[in-house]
């Protein structure tokens, strides 16, 4: 549905009416993408989807929204650190971390009052880590949610991330705070609370600062510098048609040459009978899955470059060859623009 009213978009520029209904319906679209991944990452006890994110824009991009689920009754004032460390999370996750903390910080607040969102660099050396359960020494992000609602009592402060404890009574599920608590540990952060009744409280949220990665420059890079259209040579392996011919049609346009296979074995005999520079395989295949056929791939034709595609990989052992792929795995449904950045930083952009 993604990929279909995308290329409407495409069609009906001259059409801003009908232009505008295939927006509306790629917006459900990615909406309905964004429970089912929810969904299936519920219960995992890893992040993924992982990016390199500057929570600072973030906040701002989701700071209008922030003020209206909060009502003019709270006002919101984000205090950003200027040159903020970036961070390896979950974008829709730390999301709904924001989401949840700041309607936390609503209900804590009876009439008007105040929510406050910090950020900032910080060290922790060896002293402040041992203070604090599961923190090492080493460079931070802090995300601090600090409210002046009606506060908490110590007894309160120590149940308040249990899952199914809320003090909202059957308004409450005692979940959100939970959830929140999951993302935190899983993204090998800490979260903490400070509060006394009367006070207010204060959420922290340390998030570890990414360092250097195995991503290029030329991915780090503004988006806005790509060039989307190439004329190289795409093998697509996918059991689904459908997908297939969604998939080469976009990629056609842009000027590339695609050859289809159904599955590994098809895509072995393209492979001796054409000429290829690029593969991109789904993992999850009847007779193989993708990492079995990039293994093949890479010693008969250690010259074409690879990208997998999946819309769930299971959390398995990886071997450091398959490392490098999970790690740039593209999530299932894809945007166009997204893979098409993606083969353009594989083929050399």
């Amino acid at each position: 549905v993604m990929g279909y009213s995308s290329l409407l978009q495409e069609k009906l520029s001259d059409q801003p009416k009908l232009a505008k209904y295939t927006s509306q319906i790629h917006h459900a679209a990615e909406r309905g993408s964004q429970l089912t991944q929810k969904l299936l990452a519920f219960t995992r006890q890893k992040t993924t989807d992982a990016v390199r994110l500057d929570i600072n824009t973030l906040l701002r991009d989701e700071q209008q929204l922030l003020e209206k689920t909060l009502t003019p009754r709270i006002t919101v004032e984000l205090t950003l650190e200027p040159e903020l460390w970036p961070v390896w999370v979950n974008v829709s996750d730390l999301s709904d971390a924001i989401l949840n903390l700041s309607i936390n910080a609503m209900h804590a607040i009876e009439k008007e009052g105040h929510l406050t969102i910090v950020t900032e660099n910080v060290h922790i050396d060896k002293a402040q880590a041992e203070n604090v359960v599961h923190l090492h020494e080493g460079d931070y992000v802090r995300l601090a949610f600090i409210d002046d609602g009606c506060g908490m009592d110590a007894a309160t402060v120590e149940k308040i991330f249990d899952p199914f404890f809320t003090t909202k009574g059957e308004y409450g599920t005692g979940l959100g705070l939970s959830q929140v608590y999951g993302f935190v540990e899983r993204s090998g952060g800490v979260i903490t609370v400070q509060s006394e009744p009367g006070q207010g409280s204060c959420f922290d949220i340390c998030l570890p600062r990414m360092q250097a990665s195995t991503l290029s420059e030329q991915e780090l890079h503004d988006e806005a510098h790509f060039e989307l259209h190439g004329d190289e040579t795409i093998l697509l392996v996918d059991d689904e048609p459908a997908l297939l011919e969604l998939t080469t049609e976009i990629l056609e346009k842009q000027g590339y040459r695609v050859y289809t296979a159904g599955d590994a074995e098809q895509a072995i005999q393209q492979l001796e009978q054409h000429s290829i520079d690029l593969l991109i395989s789904d993992v999850i295949m009847p007779d193989t899955d993708g990492f079995k056929l990039a293994e093949q791939v890479r010693k008969k034709y250690p010259s074409i470059k690879i990208q997998l595609v999946s819309g769930f990989a299971d959390e398995r052992e990886l071997d450091a060859t398959d490392a490098e792929l999970y790690q740039h795995l593209l999530r299932k449904p894809l945007e166009p623009d997204v893979l098409l950045k993606r083969i353009r930083v594989l083929l050399g952009a």
